[in-house]
This record gives C-alpha cells, sequence and structure tokens, in this order.
C-alpha cells in the first residue's frame, strides 16, 4: 500500500477549542505514523475532516467539534512540513469536506438533514456517501499530486 486517505473523528468529544483539536492533532499524528510503520511503502497520505455535524442526534461528533476536527488536520499538516513529525509518508489535503450545514459554501457544497441517515442525522446515507465518493475522485482525478497514480489509459 503506498496510498491513504484518512477521514477521522473523535466521537464524543466535549473538550473546549483549541484542547479538543489539540488533542485530536496528535491521535492523527499516532494514526498516521502506526500506518507507515504497518505499511513500509507507504508515500502519500491524504487527508479529509468529517462532513457537518449539526444535525446529530447524539453525542457522536456534533459541532462545533466537526468543524474544529479540521483544525487538528490542519496542525497535523503543518507539523509535518516543519520536520516536527517523520517526512515520510507526505502528508496533504485531500478533499475538503465540511460545510455549514445547508448554507452553501463558495462552491455550492451543503449538508441537508436529508442528507444523512433519520435514525442518528449524524452519518450520510447513501446519496451523501456517493457525494463524498465523487469529490474524493474529483480530487484524485485533478490534484497535480494524485493525478498520475489516479488516472488509467483512457480516461
Amino acid at each position: 500500500m503506498q496510498v491513504v486517505w484518512l477521514k477521522e473523528v473523535v466521537a464524543g468529544d466535549t473538550m473546549q477549542f483549541p484542547e479538543d483539536a489539540e488533542r485530536f492533532r496528535d491521535a492523527l499524528t499516532a494514526i498516521v505514523q502506526t500506518l507507515k510503520s504497518k505499511n513500509p511503502n507507504l508515500h502519500l497520505l491524504y487527508v479529509s475532516s468529517r462532513t457537518y455535524g449539526g444535525y446529530a442526534l447524539r453525542n457522536g461528533s456534533q459541532e462545533p467539534w466537526a468543524y474544529e476536527g479540521g483544525f487538528a488536520y490542519k496542525w497535523m499538516i503543518e507539523q509535518w512540513e516543519e520536520g516536527q513529525t517523520p517526512g515520510d509518508p507526505w502528508v496533504a489535503w485531500g478533499p475538503y469536506l465540511w460545510a455549514n450545514g445547508a448554507t452553501p459554501r463558495s462552491d455550492g457544497l451543503a449538508w441537508e438533514l436529508e442528507d444523512y441517515i433519520p435514525s442518528d442525522q449524524m452519518h450520510p446515507n447513501a446519496s451523501s456517501t456517493a457525494k463524498v465518493s465523487a469529490m474524493l475522485s474529483q480530487f484524485f482525478k485533478t490534484d497535480p499530486t494524485a493525478r498520475s497514480w489516479y488516472t488509467t489509459s483512457g480516461e
């Protein structure tokens, strides 16, 4: 395995910012180090924070923790770039999945209540999973660091 896409959350977080994001950053760093130790051929790792968590019916990764989780990823990437953590694998952003609920981002991405499984309103339903998959595929097809290994001949 040479490439990983990582999308992780801390379920049930109740700490305040920035302590919550710092703890999550440290957990993400440990995950990346574990992935590398178990997969020595891992060279590229892309990260995405979660989708909007404001509709969740139970304590999983609700707002503001869903949004604040993006800072954990940002800070982990910055540490990697500054050499505070091992440089291999190369760690960078993948597609950014968070949007402020039904309020569209500049690119039009929004998360409606109907995008989530009714039983918990936290996990994306089948059509939203397809939306995330399309974003991931589009990212890999167009990102300069991924395009060469992701696309197949004939695309």
